[in-house]
């Protein structure tokens, strides 16, 4: 699957074939076809067996007994830490859901999306119950404030990662703490109420 995640990150799914990624991981064509049975289903098992431990994640910091602010901050670095740490992962998911219209089929992805905007929602939703956010503060737009800021962070600072660390995919804990930190006060300034 490594292959796969590797070459899908590079091309693109649509760009892809079984027999390349066959050709690239050394192993016969028909191994690949047994186990995914088509590349779709390769596709869906890579977003599948890279979301479902996100989703999980997520969960264990909505039933925390933390506030609501807290909760967000937590998501936040959640969220950070996936998307940079799993870049060819995150590339994966960004580029298709741009691309292709077969994405909207894969379930995990589907239920990964459903599961961030439905928690995402319910915490600020709370907080504007308990008048702790701003009661005009809305939760579709500032999920997708912090999704879209971590993602162009990812597509903006890939070749300048590149040539200073010579690794395109691994950035540092302190990297991404600096984008956490930087979310972190554009959230607490659109959601504290005023």
């Amino acid at each position: 699957m490594n292959v796969a995640i590797r070459l899908f990150a590079q091309k693109g799914y649509m760009a892809s074939s079984t027999r390349e990624i066959a050709l690239m991981a050394g192993v016969n064509l028909s191994m690949i076809n047994y186990y995914f049975s088509s590349k779709e289903k390769l596709l869906e098992n890579i977003v599948a067996s890279n979301t479902s431990d996100l989703i999980e994640k997520i969960k264990d910091v909505v039933e925390l007994e933390i506030s609501e602010l807290d909760k967000i901050h937590s998501l936040i670095e959640i969220y950070a830490f996936y998307i940079l740490g799993n870049d060819e992962v995150s590339r994966i998911l960004f580029q298709e859901q741009l691309m292709s219209s077969y994405v909207e089929n894969i379930k995990a992805l589907q239920n990964l999306d459903d599961a961030n905007r439905k928690y995402f929602t319910e915490i600020i939703d709370s907080g504007k119950q308990k008048l702790i956010f701003a009661s005009d503060t809305d939760p579709g737009f500032l999920y997708l404030s912090i999704i879209g800021t971590v993602q162009q962070y990812l597509i903006r600072t890939r070749s300048d990662h590149k040539a200073v660390s010579g690794n395109q995919t691994a950035y540092s804990e302190a990297e991404i703490n600096d984008v956490v930190a930087y979310l972190k006060k554009l959230c607490d300034g659109i959601l504290l109420a005023r």
